[in-house]
Order: structure tokens, then sequence, then C-alpha cells
């Protein structure tokens, strides 16, 4: 060995010169931490493991100068590897998501169902109800004599659904205002 190969060997060239060579001859594991610990240098000499605070303007500025630098340093065969593993990352998270929303989704839907066809089947219970308390009351309501049908409509108009309460309140000032005046 020559001095200047030991010279070489003590700088940075001697990595940038022979990444190649390294690249086949330990693999492409080696490369990777190489490429990690030189970021980590990077991101230490500029202080980024030191910075907990809010990032400020000049701040991010200068991260993603520096970010750029080290995108820069990268090989295509680094972007292959960080693409695959960005994909599979999407992949994860998509099955994760996907089966998630299906779940909750597989979860929900019985009892929204049986919730619905409760709700209509009180509903539906209500009219019923409703339409034979009146039909019962048909007779009082039809009768010939005023008073009886004054308090029919005052009993419904304090007694009936909201919607229909109103209906029968004015029933009933029709007819109290029919009502002959007594003497």
């Amino acid at each position: 060995m020559t001095n200047n190969d030991l010279e070489d060997r003590s700088g940075s060239g001697f990595r940038r010169r022979f990444s190649v060579s390294r690249r086949l001859f330990r693999g492409h594991r080696l490369l990777r931490r190489r490429w990690l610990r030189r970021r980590r240098r990077l991101l230490r000499r500029h202080g980024f493991f030191r910075f907990f605070g809010r990032r400020t303007a000049t701040k991010q500025i200068e991260l993603e100068r520096l970010r750029i630098a080290l995108d820069s340093t990268k090989t295509t065969e680094q972007r292959q590897f960080e693409f695959d593993r960005y994909k599979a990352r999407l992949d994860f998270w998509k099955f994760v998501l996907g089966s998630v929303v299906a779940a909750i989704a597989i979860a929900l839907i019985p009892p929204l169902f049986q919730y619905g066809t409760a709700y209509l089947e009180q509903r539906k219970g209500e009219t019923f109800l409703r339409n034979e308390v009146i039909r019962q009351f048909v007779s009082s309501a039809l009768d010939r004599d005023i008073e009886n049908r004054i308090r029919l409509a005052h009993y419904f108009a304090r007694v009936a659904d909201t919607p229909f309460r109103e209906g029968w309140d004015e029933y009933h000032r029709n007819l109290v205002a029919a009502l002959p005046a007594r003497a």
C-alpha cells in the first residue's frame, strides 16, 4: 500500500470511491447500515436530536435542506428499498383499516336493523292504540249532546300526542264557541 492509499482511507473519499465494490462484496444490508450511520451523523451535527420545541420557519427550511442533502446521497437501490418499504407499510395499513371498517360495519348493521324494526313496531303500536281509543269514543264524539263532545275534546286535547293535540284543542275551542249561552 502506498501513502496515498492510506490518506484516501482516512478521508471520506475512500467510501465514495469504493462504495460499489463494498456493496457488491458485503451486500445490501451493510450499505443500508452505512447510509443510516451517515444520516444519523448528519442529523446529530445539525442539532436535530436536541430540537424538541416548536419548529420555526428557519428551522423548517434548514431541516428541508438537510433532507434534500440526504436524499441526494441515496443510491437507486436505496430509493427502491424505501419505495418497497413504503408500499408494504401502505398495504399493511390498508389491510388493517379495511378490516377495522369491515368489522365495525358487521358489528353495527344487525343492531341498527333491530333498532329500526323495534322503532317501527313501536310507532305502529302507538298508531293502533290511538286509533282503537278514538274508535271507542266515536259514539261520544258523534253524540248530539254538546257537553259530552266538549268533555271528549277537552280530554283528547290534554292526552293526545303533540301533532293531534292542536287539532283536538281547536275542536274544543270551536265547540265552546258554538255552545249556546246559558242565561
